[in-house]
C-alpha cells in the first residue's frame, strides 16, 4: 500500500482529495490486491483470521473466493485500485452441446 500512496504523492498519514479518489489502478493478481489493500482489513470486513487471507493469496491457482468479490471490491475502492474479476473463483457456465 505503501507503494501506492508514494505513487500518487500521498503521505503515509493523508486524508483523500477528489482527484486522488477517482484515480483507478487495475489490479489483477490476488497477492498483489492482498498487498495494497492490506491482510487485516481484508479479513476484518469478511470476519476471518489473517492466515486464512494470506493463504488465498497463495493458493495454488492464484485465486481469491468468489464470495469474497464484493467485498474486496469495496475496500479497493477506497485504496484507489480497480479488481479484475479474473482474479477471483466465479464458476463458469458449461458450454452447451
Amino acid at each position: 500500500m505503501h507503494w501506492l500512496l508514494r505513487k500518487i504523492g500521498a503521505k503515509r498519514n493523508f486524508s483523500v482529495t477528489r482527484r486522488q479518489k477517482f484515480w483507478y489502478r487495475r489490479v489483477m493478481s490476488s497477492t498483489e490486491i492482498i498487498r495494497l489493500i492490506g491482510t487485516q482489513k481484508i479479513a476484518m470486513a469478511l470476519g476471518v483470521s489473517d492466515d486464512a487471507v494470506r493463504e488465498q493469496g497463495r493458493a495454488k491457482d492464484g485465486l481469491l473466493p468468489a464470495s469474497w468479490f464484493s467485498v474486496v471490491r469495496r475496500l479497493s475502492i477506497d485504496v484507489g485500485i480497480e479488481v479484475a474479476e479474473s482474479a477471483f473463483r466465479f464458476k463458469s457456465a458449461e458450454p452447451e452441446q
